[in-house]
């Protein structure tokens, strides 16, 4: 065989190898297309007449269209007797329905909560739990949200005890904007405790999570799905090495929504002192990086601590029961970092032992 031949089979040979693969690399494109699952649609809530809005505008979505009239009784700042549904991606989660959603019901009080009287029945212990999307218990049932858990564990030991559901009721979404309504109609319902349930992103625009940033050039310019899920992925594990910045820096640089936290802390304080009412504050964790040394909110969670001893207001800060956990496991859904079931339950049990000792038992 002269050297000419030799060199025209290798070269068939070579262009055989990479038809092959690249046949192999379209296949793989190809299917890949088919079973690419596509991006998570944002939850959204619907209403009974068939309208559906977004679930991130929940906070004004549920108010009443006008404020309370001078002298009216004391009720929650939500809409009272509403029925509707809080509806995600279906990924087949087991506290959701078969289309994926979850119901959510408002007494004719306005609380999301079983009906209940404004006064205090005798004998009773009674908690009012206030406080924004993580009291009211965002796509999880109300039998499993942690304030109706604590309720049941409350009874367990105590006989009558009712732990009213205030996510929402002050009619605002941050902790600056609730002492109006504490003021006004919380005393009404005689409550022995008072629990302010605090997330960190009440206290100025302090993310629920930080996600890895999009990729800034996409490989053959993006034309390849295989390539691009590939690229995430690399993107997504190069960010989760990467450290954030402390995130007390939020709170520095907009310190206003802080400023407004403290005062109502405060005086809330003062007026449970002048009605022999407990205070109990808590304060939750975002879910992700939960691990102390990769944790970006840990500073913030000391501000809150910190303030709290000084102004000798009782505080139970959650992120040592939660670190070390996997804060995605603990979410509703992909696309909702609210605290699922496991998460209610895991709370609910943290804060029996404190709101007990509050409550001198």
């Amino acid at each position: 065989m002269t050297g000419s031949s030799r060199s025209r089979r290798i070269v068939r040979r070579l262009a055989g190898a990479l038809a092959g693969t690249l046949a192999a690399l379209l296949a793989t494109e190809l299917v890949w297309r088919a079973v690419e699952p596509g991006p998570i649609a944002p939850p959204t809530i619907r209403a009974s007449d068939g309208a559906e809005v977004p679930l991130s505008t929940v906070g004004t979505y549920l108010g009443r269209d006008a404020p309370p009239a001078p002298g009216a009784p004391a009720a929650s700042r939500l809409t009272p007797n509403l029925d509707l549904r809080f509806c995600y991606a279906d990924l087949g989660l087991d506290y959701l329905d078969a289309d994926g959603c979850v119901r959510v019901a408002t007494n004719d009080l306005g609380f999301r909560d079983e009906p209940f009287t404004r006064e205090k029945p005798p004998g009773q212990t009674r908690v009012l739990a206030i406080g924004d999307s993580f009291t009211f218990g965002n796509g999880v049932r109300l039998e499993d949200t942690w304030v109706q858990r604590l309720e049941g564990l409350l009874e367990e030991r105590l006989g009558d005890a009712e732990v009213v559901n205030g996510g929402f009721a002050t009619g605002a979404t941050r902790v600056g904007d609730y002492l109006d309504w504490i003021a006004s109609d919380a005393f009404a319902f005689e409550p022995d405790l008072l629990v302010i349930g605090l997330c960190l992103n009440d206290l100025g625009d302090v993310p629920m999570a930080v996600k890895a940033p999009p990729v800034e050039r996409r490989w053959l310019g993006g034309t390849s799905r295989v390539l691009n899920a590939l690229q995430d992925r690399r993107q997504r594990a190069r960010f989760e090495r990467t450290p954030l910045p402390d995130a007390t820096v939020l709170l520095d640089l907009v310190p206003e929504p802080w400023e407004a936290a403290r005062a109502t802390l405060t005086a809330t304080r003062d007026l449970c002192a002048e009605r022999g009412v407990g205070l109990l504050v808590v304060v939750f964790p975002m879910f992700f990086r939960l691990e102390r040394e990769r944790y970006p909110l840990l500073g913030v969670h000391q501000r809150v601590t910190e303030f709290c001893a000084a102004a000798e207001i009782p505080c139970v800060d959650l992120f040592e029961t939660f670190e070390g956990m996997d804060g995605p496991s603990l979410w509703v859904h992909p696309s909702d970092q609210h605290a699922n079931p496991r998460g209610q339950a895991i709370i609910a049990d943290a804060l029996l032992g404190p709101v007990l000792e509050r409550l001198g038992e």
